[in-house]
């Protein structure tokens, strides 16, 4: 835990350097030194506009508080959503040891920040629109899970939201920055690789781990998805527990540190599953979750293999399964 106030969170600093760039009217895409590049719109820059106030490690520091306060107010709103009877202070704790957060928070990723304020949304009625375009802006991917709001409030609202920061966005770098992001890091981001990082752990990562560099993986991709993706559709009541597994399996860069988003679905179905084999799964599914094989750049050498560097995916598809069966 002292490492994460003493060394360098990669992902942060590449949000400050670009928010900082942003600032001062230049591109925060093509800013050099940067530990990847920014694959986020000029609108989530905003949100990290007012860490330009602090020096760096400081910035960062209170960042990684914010993200530690985050797991308490997931957990206690997780709780509310869910009618769990956990402990708050107990799981919060608990999960502090858990390989997705200790990814996030050592990567200084916004996964747990995002998640509070969504699930936030979920809970609230007045500003839930304001409180999700937060959470969006965020994790632009999140908007997948918004379609299940119904009120038009919301909808009015998280518009308001979204466009607001675009606005502030547009007032600090002009039209260069959308421009490059929509036309140069959307389809960059998008582009089909053959073999996907280690840490990829959605549908694209497993096929592209299959079929490498075959030319009808992309369509096994879609068909997939869209199998995936049927289910869920004769769901009417809690459609966004199953829609969160369903989102990590079925985005493009489902890294493993956005099975953090998991907390709320694991958390519901402890407290609904009582067949002792469906409990089973359960605890498999968080142990695949949970394990970090560190094989980065190891190949798939057959589809056991290929199953083996994809097991987090594997975890995420078994709670989708439940979800389904508990909702």
């Amino acid at each position: 835990m002292i490492q994460l106030f003493s060394t360098t969170a990669p992902d942060f600093s590449v949000y400050y350097e670009g928010a900082k760039n942003l600032f001062f009217g230049f591109l925060p895409y093509t800013a050099p030194g940067l530990f990847t590049g920014v694959g986020y719109p000029p609108p989530t820059l905003i949100l990290y506009m007012p860490f330009l106030l602090f020096p760096y490690m400081i910035a960062q520091n209170i960042f990684t508080l914010v993200s530690i306060l985050s797991v308490f107010i997931i957990v206690w709103v997780s709780k509310k959503l869910t009618g769990s009877t956990v402990n708050i202070f107990v799981i919060s704790g608990l999960l502090q040891f858990w390989f997705p957060v200790q990814f996030t928070l050592g990567m200084g990723q916004s996964n747990l920040i995002a998640l509070a304020f969504f699930l936030s949304g979920l809970y609230l009625s007045s500003s839930s629109g304001i409180v999700s375009g937060i959470a969006i802006l965020l994790k632009p991917q999140l908007i997948l899970l918004s379609v299940f709001f119904r009120n038009t409030k919301f909808w009015v609202l998280l518009a308001v939201t979204i466009c607001t920061a675009v606005l502030v966005a547009y007032i600090y770098g002009g039209a260069d920055p959308f421009i490059r992001y929509i036309f140069h890091e959307v389809p960059y981001m998008g582009q089909y690789r053959g073999v996907e990082v280690y840490y990829n752990q959605g549908v694209r990562a497993f096929v592209s781990r299959v079929l490498q560099d075959n030319p009808y993986a992309p369509a096994v991709i879609i068909l997939m998805s869209l199998i995936l993706i049927l289910p869920i559709l004769r769901i009417r009541s809690n459609v966004w527990l199953p829609a969160i597994p369903l989102l990590l399996l079925i985005e493009p860069l489902a890294w493993q540190h956005h099975h953090v988003f998991l907390i709320p679905v694991y958390m519901y179905l402890f407290e609904k599953i009582q067949n002792p084999k469906h409990i089973a799964f359960l605890v498999v599914s968080i142990v695949l979750v949970s394990l970090n094989l560190d094989a980065a750049g190891e190949p798939a050498r057959n589809l056991l293999d290929a199953v083996r560097l994809t097991h987090a995916g594997v975890g995420v598809f078994i709670a989708y399964v439940l979800s389904l069966r508990y909702v």
